[in-house]
């Protein structure tokens, strides 16, 4: 058993203050990059963004979502999203409610609704227009009419969707409110 002489747990205690120090240092920076910005601005953006990119990778999690966006000649993008949702969503519910689905027999029936709808365009159908409306949520809208809706306020959420390049945070949607990394304004 290791003892816990006063030199070796101060030691440690300065181990801890160093390494806290570093990650509230790395923190306050993110911060600082990330400022809130007006939805106007945050569109052109995100519009300039996503336009063209083609939703290649998705992955489920019970906590959320994670859509990989590419497209030729630019950097891959990674929209996460707490929820994922549809237009007509209950009527999708309804629909599939019979068998051979069942959705009511199953977790997150709604999810499973969003989820048809996003491999209805994966790997095939771009990004066609974006769109902020009101409190933060994010239309994708695709060739044909699809769309997918990125709430902006999710019940018990703070941030509900969020916008990375090479592990870099450009957006956030932060309860209905949009940062975006400040790097992206001095372009």
């Amino acid at each position: 058993m290791r003892s816990l002489k006063p030199n070796n747990l101060l030691q440690r205690t300065k181990n801890s203050e160093a390494v806290f120090a570093a990650e509230f240092g790395r923190w306050a920076d993110e911060i600082a990059m990330n400022i809130s910005i007006n939805s106007n601005q945050a569109s052109e953006i995100l519009a300039e963004l996503l336009i063209g990119g083609v939703i290649d990778r998705v992955v489920y999690y019970v906590t959320g979502w994670e859509l990989r966006v590419t497209q030729p000649g630019h950097d891959e993008l990674v929209l996460y999203c707490s929820e994922l949702r549809i237009p007509g969503q209950r009527t999708w519910e309804e629909a599939l409610k019979l068998r051979p689905f069942c959705l009511a027999l199953g977790n997150e029936p709604e999810d499973t609704a969003a989820a048809i709808a996003v491999f209805n365009v994966v790997n095939s159908v771009p990004i066609t227009a974006t769109r902020l409306e009101a409190q933060g949520t994010l239309v994708l809208r695709f060739h044909g009419g699809r769309q997918l809706l990125l709430p902006g306020v999710v019940e018990g959420v703070d941030w509900t969707w969020q916008l990375d390049r090479d592990d870099e945070n450009l957006f956030t949607c932060d309860s209905g409110e949009i940062f975006v990394n400040s790097a992206l304004l001095k372009k």
